[in-house]
């Protein structure tokens, strides 16, 4: 209630009540800092992302553009328009370790998704240092079009369906309204 939105969609059109949907050329810094400045815009929350471990194993050219590229570009948007950026980023660095990481520990890129989420973060700060990244894992309700997997664990839970899980992978992931919230406190 306290924001206005506004929304860009990749390849799936989306029906939003949350804000209003503008198509504009993420790939192109100049247009997109045009339309921040335009449109007022004060905060960017970056989410673009080939997020698909398995699918970024399988086209790692995608995965860099998505993951590597593409947060440098948004950041060189917000650096020419002085709008803050929120850059979303991922907790996939550490291992198969099962403890509590920290940002001073070292890092473990097991795969591509890692590899290109990594280089992504460093090419924001470098590009904007004022850049906030939220090196996180979260859930929340999916779209209609694909279920989340908190979505089938509760649906089979619903449904009383056993569901085969893992034992082990260890994460801490956060509801998605809870890094919303934690993520607007940190750019205050």
């Amino acid at each position: 209630n306290n924001f206005e939105f506004l929304l860009n969609h990749h390849k799936r059109k989306i029906n939003s009540i949350y804000g209003t949907i503008v198509n504009f050329n993420l790939f192109n810094p100049y247009e997109l800092a045009q339309l921040l400045d335009e449109n007022c815009i004060d905060v960017v929350v970056n989410t673009v992302a080939l997020a698909s471990v398995d699918q970024c194993e399988l086209q790692n050219e995608l995965a860099n553009l998505l993951n590597a590229k593409l947060p440098v570009l948004i950041a060189r948007a917000c650096r020419l328009s002085d709008t803050k950026l929120i850059h979303i980023s991922t907790d996939h660095f550490y291992g198969f370790e099962n403890k509590l990481f920290t940002e001073e520990d070292s890092l473990n890129l097991l795969n591509s998704y890692a590899a290109t989420k990594y280089a992504g973060e460093q090419g924001v700060l470098e590009e904007y240092p004022l850049a906030l990244v939220c090196r996180t894992n979260f859930f929340g309700i999916g779209p209609s079009y694909k279920p989340s997997f908190s979505d089938k664990i509760l649906n089979n839970l619903r449904s009383k369906i056993p569901i085969a899980l893992f034992n082990d992978v260890f994460f801490t992931p956060l509801v998605a309204s809870n890094l919303a919230r934690c993520a607007y406190a940190l750019v205050d």
